[in-house]
Protein backbone atom coordinates (compact mmCIF):
# COMPACT_ATOMS: atom_id res chain seq x y z
CA UNK A 1 0.00 0.00 0.00
CA UNK A 2 1.51 3.01 -0.82
CA UNK A 3 -1.05 5.11 1.09
CA UNK A 4 -4.32 5.24 2.92
CA UNK A 5 -6.48 7.90 3.76
CA UNK A 6 -9.49 8.73 5.71
CA UNK A 7 -12.24 10.51 3.19
CA UNK A 8 -15.42 11.01 5.51
CA UNK A 9 -16.38 11.13 9.16
CA UNK A 10 -19.56 9.83 7.79
CA UNK A 11 -20.70 6.19 7.43
CA UNK A 12 -20.58 5.30 3.92
CA UNK A 13 -23.49 3.82 2.06
CA UNK A 14 -21.94 3.79 -1.32
CA UNK A 15 -18.61 4.47 -3.20
CA UNK A 16 -18.05 5.24 -6.82
CA UNK A 17 -14.88 5.49 -8.65
CA UNK A 18 -14.15 6.80 -12.47
CA UNK A 19 -12.54 4.08 -14.70
CA UNK A 20 -9.31 5.12 -14.42
CA UNK A 21 -9.06 5.58 -10.45
CA UNK A 22 -8.11 9.62 -10.31
CA UNK A 23 -12.08 10.35 -9.26
CA UNK A 24 -13.64 8.88 -6.01
CA UNK A 25 -17.29 9.78 -5.22
CA UNK A 26 -18.29 9.26 -1.65
CA UNK A 27 -22.37 9.21 -0.17
CA UNK A 28 -22.24 9.95 3.34
CA UNK A 29 -25.64 8.69 5.24
CA UNK A 30 -26.22 12.34 6.11
CA UNK A 31 -27.15 12.97 2.41
CA UNK A 32 -24.14 14.68 1.36
CA UNK A 33 -21.81 13.73 -1.54
CA UNK A 34 -18.32 14.29 -1.57
CA UNK A 35 -15.55 14.10 -4.99
CA UNK A 36 -12.32 13.56 -4.15
CA UNK A 37 -9.17 13.65 -7.10
CA UNK A 38 -6.58 10.63 -6.26
CA UNK A 39 -3.20 10.68 -7.50
CA UNK A 40 -0.21 9.04 -6.09
CA UNK A 41 0.36 11.60 -2.84
CA UNK A 42 -3.13 10.93 -1.58
CA UNK A 43 -6.89 12.28 -2.16
CA UNK A 44 -8.26 16.10 -2.17
CA UNK A 45 -11.62 17.34 -1.69
CA UNK A 46 -12.95 19.15 -4.86
CA UNK A 47 -16.39 19.37 -3.88
CA UNK A 48 -19.97 18.74 -1.87
CA UNK A 49 -23.05 17.89 -2.97
CA UNK A 50 -25.98 18.83 -0.53
CA UNK A 51 -29.06 16.27 -0.68
CA UNK A 52 -27.14 13.15 -2.06
CA UNK A 53 -28.38 9.53 -1.45
CA UNK A 54 -26.06 8.03 -3.77
CA UNK A 55 -22.97 10.35 -5.47
CA UNK A 56 -21.73 8.48 -8.70
CA UNK A 57 -18.37 9.95 -11.02
CA UNK A 58 -20.01 8.72 -14.59
CA UNK A 59 -16.82 5.99 -15.94
CA UNK A 60 -15.92 9.11 -18.33
CA UNK A 61 -15.33 11.29 -15.62
CA UNK A 62 -16.93 14.10 -17.70
CA UNK A 63 -19.90 14.35 -15.22
CA UNK A 64 -21.08 13.38 -11.61
CA UNK A 65 -24.97 11.99 -10.73
CA UNK A 66 -26.57 12.85 -7.44
CA UNK A 67 -29.23 10.75 -6.71
CA UNK A 68 -32.17 11.42 -3.57
CA UNK A 69 -35.62 12.31 -4.83
CA UNK A 70 -34.65 13.06 -8.60
CA UNK A 71 -31.29 12.06 -10.20
CA UNK A 72 -29.13 15.27 -11.19
CA UNK A 73 -26.05 15.27 -13.32
CA UNK A 74 -23.48 17.81 -12.76
CA UNK A 75 -20.36 18.79 -15.39
CA UNK A 76 -17.57 18.98 -12.79
CA UNK A 77 -16.80 22.54 -13.81
CA UNK A 78 -20.16 23.83 -13.27
CA UNK A 79 -22.03 24.22 -9.83
CA UNK A 80 -25.37 23.62 -11.16
CA UNK A 81 -26.80 20.64 -12.28
CA UNK A 82 -26.86 20.46 -16.23
CA UNK A 83 -29.77 17.45 -16.68
CA UNK A 84 -32.50 16.88 -13.57
CA UNK A 85 -34.78 14.03 -14.30
CA UNK A 86 -37.56 12.86 -11.99
CA UNK A 87 -37.58 9.01 -10.91
CA UNK A 88 -40.77 7.20 -11.26
CA UNK A 89 -42.76 6.67 -7.75
CA UNK A 90 -41.49 3.17 -5.87
CA UNK A 91 -38.30 2.92 -7.45
CA UNK A 92 -35.14 4.00 -6.39
CA UNK A 93 -31.80 4.59 -8.24
CA UNK A 94 -29.44 2.08 -8.73
CA UNK A 95 -25.53 2.69 -10.54
CA UNK A 96 -25.03 3.85 -13.79
CA UNK A 97 -23.74 0.84 -16.25
CA UNK A 98 -22.88 2.56 -19.56
CA UNK A 99 -20.00 4.37 -21.44
CA UNK A 100 -20.70 6.10 -24.33
CA UNK A 101 -24.71 6.49 -23.58
CA UNK A 102 -27.00 7.46 -20.43
CA UNK A 103 -28.46 4.26 -18.47
CA UNK A 104 -29.85 4.01 -15.28
CA UNK A 105 -30.64 1.17 -12.93
CA UNK A 106 -33.70 1.61 -10.87
CA UNK A 107 -34.86 -0.88 -8.15
CA UNK A 108 -37.86 -1.69 -6.42
CA UNK A 109 -39.68 -4.02 -3.47
CA UNK A 110 -40.88 -5.89 -6.46
CA UNK A 111 -39.17 -5.01 -9.61
CA UNK A 112 -35.99 -3.87 -11.33
CA UNK A 113 -35.68 -1.50 -14.25
CA UNK A 114 -32.97 -0.72 -16.78
CA UNK A 115 -33.76 2.72 -18.16
CA UNK A 116 -32.52 4.88 -20.95
CA UNK A 117 -31.94 8.56 -20.90
CA UNK A 118 -33.25 10.30 -24.09
CA UNK A 119 -34.15 13.80 -24.34
CA UNK A 120 -34.01 14.43 -20.68
CA UNK A 121 -36.56 11.37 -19.78
CA UNK A 122 -36.57 7.79 -18.49
CA UNK A 123 -37.31 5.53 -21.32
CA UNK A 124 -37.93 1.90 -19.98
CA UNK A 125 -35.35 -0.88 -21.69
CA UNK A 126 -35.98 -4.17 -19.49
CA UNK A 127 -38.01 -4.85 -16.48
CA UNK A 128 -37.24 -8.02 -14.05
CA UNK A 129 -38.97 -9.27 -11.14
CA UNK A 130 -35.75 -10.29 -9.06
CA UNK A 131 -32.31 -8.99 -8.93
CA UNK A 132 -30.80 -8.70 -11.91
CA UNK A 133 -27.56 -9.82 -11.19
CA UNK A 134 -25.20 -11.39 -8.68
CA UNK A 135 -22.58 -9.97 -10.07
CA UNK A 136 -21.74 -7.24 -13.04
CA UNK A 137 -17.55 -7.20 -14.57
CA UNK A 138 -16.04 -3.06 -13.71
CA UNK A 139 -14.77 -4.06 -17.00
CA UNK A 140 -18.12 -3.95 -19.22
CA UNK A 141 -21.82 -5.15 -19.31
CA UNK A 142 -21.10 -8.94 -18.41
CA UNK A 143 -22.77 -10.15 -15.59
CA UNK A 144 -23.64 -13.40 -13.83
CA UNK A 145 -27.12 -14.53 -11.96
CA UNK A 146 -29.25 -17.67 -11.15
CA UNK A 147 -30.81 -19.70 -13.37
CA UNK A 148 -32.61 -22.21 -12.10
CA UNK A 149 -30.68 -24.75 -10.47
CA UNK A 150 -27.92 -23.34 -12.14
CA UNK A 151 -26.91 -19.73 -13.35
CA UNK A 152 -25.77 -17.91 -16.46
CA UNK A 153 -23.18 -15.34 -17.52
CA UNK A 154 -24.90 -12.88 -19.96
CA UNK A 155 -25.07 -9.03 -21.01
CA UNK A 156 -26.50 -7.12 -18.63
CA UNK A 157 -27.48 -4.23 -21.27
CA UNK A 158 -29.29 -6.35 -23.80
CA UNK A 159 -29.92 -9.60 -21.95
CA UNK A 160 -28.30 -11.99 -24.16
CA UNK A 161 -26.62 -14.96 -22.93
CA UNK A 162 -23.11 -15.63 -23.22
CA UNK A 163 -22.72 -18.87 -20.60
CA UNK A 164 -25.46 -21.54 -19.61
CA UNK A 165 -23.92 -23.22 -16.56
CA UNK A 166 -24.89 -26.25 -14.33
CA UNK A 167 -22.86 -24.76 -11.16
CA UNK A 168 -25.09 -22.96 -8.35
CA UNK A 169 -24.33 -19.39 -7.61
CA UNK A 170 -22.87 -19.40 -4.08
CA UNK A 171 -20.55 -16.51 -4.00
CA UNK A 172 -20.47 -15.25 -7.35
CA UNK A 173 -18.06 -12.57 -9.64
CA UNK A 174 -17.31 -11.74 -13.00
CA UNK A 175 -15.30 -9.39 -15.15
CA UNK A 176 -15.10 -8.82 -18.53
CA UNK A 177 -11.10 -9.61 -19.93
CA UNK A 178 -11.81 -7.90 -23.40
CA UNK A 179 -14.17 -8.28 -25.70
CA UNK A 180 -14.25 -11.92 -25.98
CA UNK A 181 -13.00 -13.49 -22.56
CA UNK A 182 -14.27 -13.10 -19.07
CA UNK A 183 -12.84 -14.19 -15.50
CA UNK A 184 -16.16 -16.28 -13.36
CA UNK A 185 -16.04 -17.30 -9.94
CA UNK A 186 -19.26 -18.88 -8.88
CA UNK A 187 -18.43 -20.53 -5.53
CA UNK A 188 -15.79 -18.05 -4.21
CA UNK A 189 -12.82 -20.50 -4.69
CA UNK A 190 -12.63 -21.69 -8.64
CA UNK A 191 -11.91 -18.50 -10.87
CA UNK A 192 -12.18 -19.85 -14.49
CA UNK A 193 -10.80 -18.53 -17.33
CA UNK A 194 -13.69 -18.62 -20.18
CA UNK A 195 -13.90 -18.07 -24.04
CA UNK A 196 -17.53 -16.47 -24.42
CA UNK A 197 -17.82 -16.56 -28.13
CA UNK A 198 -16.89 -20.85 -28.08
CA UNK A 199 -18.31 -21.03 -24.66
CA UNK A 200 -15.48 -22.99 -23.85
CA UNK A 201 -13.43 -22.73 -20.60
CA UNK A 202 -10.07 -22.32 -20.95
CA UNK A 203 -7.88 -22.23 -17.63
CA UNK A 204 -9.18 -22.65 -13.95
CA UNK A 205 -7.35 -21.86 -10.46
CA UNK A 206 -8.39 -22.81 -7.20
CA UNK A 207 -7.80 -19.39 -5.03
CA UNK A 208 -6.15 -19.60 -1.33
CA UNK A 209 -9.04 -17.89 0.25
CA UNK A 210 -12.61 -16.87 -0.32
CA UNK A 211 -13.22 -14.53 -3.54
CA UNK A 212 -15.72 -11.61 -3.25
CA UNK A 213 -14.81 -9.31 -6.03
CA UNK A 214 -12.57 -9.25 -8.68
CA UNK A 215 -10.77 -5.98 -11.42
CA UNK A 216 -8.73 -6.37 -14.80
CA UNK A 217 -6.05 -3.86 -16.04
CA UNK A 218 -7.18 -1.55 -19.34
CA UNK A 219 -4.82 -3.86 -21.24
CA UNK A 220 -6.11 -6.94 -19.45
CA UNK A 221 -2.69 -8.43 -18.24
CA UNK A 222 -3.93 -8.98 -14.85
CA UNK A 223 -6.67 -9.92 -12.81
CA UNK A 224 -6.89 -8.15 -9.27
CA UNK A 225 -8.77 -10.23 -6.70
CA UNK A 226 -10.68 -9.05 -3.50
CA UNK A 227 -10.92 -11.55 -0.71
CA UNK A 228 -12.75 -12.19 2.36
CA UNK A 229 -9.85 -11.30 4.78
CA UNK A 230 -9.82 -7.88 3.22
CA UNK A 231 -6.65 -8.51 1.73
CA UNK A 232 -5.65 -8.09 -2.23
CA UNK A 233 -4.63 -10.94 -5.01
CA UNK A 234 -3.23 -10.88 -8.29
CA UNK A 235 -3.35 -13.52 -11.09
CA UNK A 236 -1.58 -13.18 -14.50
CA UNK A 237 -4.09 -13.48 -17.09
CA UNK A 238 -1.51 -14.53 -19.88
CA UNK A 239 -1.08 -18.00 -17.57
CA UNK A 240 -3.83 -17.96 -15.39
CA UNK A 241 -1.50 -18.46 -12.30
CA UNK A 242 -1.10 -16.36 -8.88
CA UNK A 243 1.33 -13.38 -9.08
CA UNK A 244 0.63 -13.29 -5.20
CA UNK A 245 -1.89 -13.33 -2.71
CA UNK A 246 -3.21 -12.08 0.89
CA UNK A 247 0.49 -14.07 2.40
CA UNK A 248 2.12 -10.86 1.03
CA UNK A 249 0.37 -8.49 0.61
CA UNK A 250 -0.44 -5.59 2.78
CA UNK A 251 -3.92 -5.37 4.73
CA UNK A 252 -4.83 -1.94 3.26
CA UNK A 253 -8.23 -1.84 5.35
CA UNK A 254 -9.65 -3.06 8.03
CA UNK A 255 -13.35 -3.65 6.89
CA UNK A 256 -14.64 -4.95 3.61
CA UNK A 257 -13.94 -3.44 -0.19
CA UNK A 258 -16.43 -1.85 -2.11
CA UNK A 259 -14.22 -0.71 -5.42
CA UNK A 260 -11.35 -1.45 -6.97
CA UNK A 261 -9.62 0.58 -9.96
CA UNK A 262 -6.72 -0.02 -12.36
CA UNK A 263 -5.11 2.98 -12.99
CA UNK A 264 -4.70 3.67 -17.07
CA UNK A 265 -1.04 2.52 -17.52
CA UNK A 266 -1.81 -0.56 -15.16
CA UNK A 267 0.66 -0.23 -12.82
CA UNK A 268 -1.60 0.62 -9.50
CA UNK A 269 -5.12 -0.05 -8.07
CA UNK A 270 -7.15 2.92 -5.85
CA UNK A 271 -9.80 0.90 -3.48
CA UNK A 272 -12.31 2.37 -1.42
CA UNK A 273 -13.70 0.51 1.68
CA UNK A 274 -16.50 0.14 4.69
CA UNK A 275 -13.25 2.06 7.09
CA UNK A 276 -14.33 5.18 5.23
CA UNK A 277 -10.83 5.16 3.69
CA UNK A 278 -9.29 4.78 0.21
CA UNK A 279 -5.90 3.28 -0.50
CA UNK A 280 -3.50 2.87 -3.59
CA UNK A 281 -1.56 -0.30 -3.90
CA UNK A 282 1.37 -0.47 -5.97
Amino acid sequence: VLWTTHVTDAPLPALSLSKDGTLLAVSARNRQGFLYRIDLKGATLMRVFRESNITEVLPDKSRVVTYYSNAKFYKLDQPEPVTTLSIPKGLNVGRIRRLDEDYLTLGGQSKGELDKIVDGKLVPVREWTTGPSAGVSNNGFIAVRKLGKGSEVFDFMSGEQFLKLDEALTQASVEALGPDKAAVCLNGHDVELWDLKAKKMLKSIKYPTSVTGMACDKQAKRLVVVDADIRLGAIDVGTWTILWSKKVSDPGHSQGFRFGRFSIDGRFVLTAADDDTAAVWD
